[in-house]
């Protein structure tokens, strides 16, 4: 699987240092890193997007004019006619982890994770309508397979692994 890490911008390369031979690419390098990876025979990738702005509840997630979406649609385009659903797949992660903090009563911070479950079910529509063929959260907290699967399957993505 084809690590692919995108960022805002044009004709942006930045190596990864502790990944050698991976960089931080703009949608534009990307299309061609994937178009070069299918032709050597590479036929699965995992996205990350890297947000431009972050806020509180990860609206860049489910954003359509985020890179990631841009990215995902360039991607199915980079592929090639007949080449999407069923043959290149693509799993969805996100870099950052969509986790609103809260304090408890003792005054402890803890991750706020009943209140993220509706947004990762959203961001999860939102890249499957951009184009993915697979969406998995980047961990694995409870309830976030279910509501992420409950929001493909309201949404009739009801194909799309999760």
């Amino acid at each position: 699987m084809l690590p692919l890490f995108a960022v805002a911008g044009k004709g942006v390369r930045k190596p990864i240092a502790s990944m050698p031979g991976v960089a931080q690419l703009s949608v534009d390098n990307l299309v061609e890193e994937a178009r070069g990876a299918w032709n050597a025979g590479v036929r699965s990738a995992i996205l990350f997007g890297i947000p431009e702005r972050k806020d509180a509840e990860g609206t860049s997630a489910w954003d359509p004019r985020a890179g990631l979406h841009r990215l995902q649609s360039a991607q199915g385009r980079a592929a090639g006619p007949g080449r999407r659903r069923g043959r290149v797949h693509v799993r969805v992660h996100r870099p950052w982890p969509l986790r609103p903090l809260e304090r408890d009563a003792r005054g402890h911070v803890a991750v706020a994770n009943d209140r993220t479950l509706p947004l990762l079910a959203r961001a999860a529509v939102a890249y499957a309508e951009a184009g993915a063929d697979i969406v998995a959260p980047s961990d694995m907290m409870d309830g976030r397979v279910a509501a992420i699967r409950k929001g493909l399957d309201e949404r009739g993505f009801t194909d799309i692994p999760s």
